[in-house]
């Protein structure tokens, strides 16, 4: 199953746009899906949802791949132009 963030693509749009209401959505989804877990993989953002729902709900994910990011907290200074 592929997945739109809330507030990205089709999925529905939030005032609330925070890590752990995202991990909520996820585990909410695989609920309407009657699974128990599942494997995910989350880039950037969605890897940052991923690792949420994986502290936040560990025995509904089995597995976790994420891509581009870091568990950490990021600083406007991270994004800045380096040039």
């Amino acid at each position: 199953v592929r997945v739109d963030l809330r507030n990205h693509g089709l999925s529905p749009h939030s005032d609330v746009m925070s890590t752990e209401a995202m991990a909520h959505d996820l585990i909410q989804l695989l609920d309407d899906l009657n699974l128990e877990e599942a494997l995910f993989l989350g880039h950037s953002l969605g890897g940052r949802a991923a690792m949420a729902a994986a502290l936040l709900f560990p025995s509904r994910v089995k597995a976790l791949i994420a891509s581009d990011i870091a568990p950490v907290q990021y600083t406007e200074d991270d994004h800045a132009d380096p040039g």
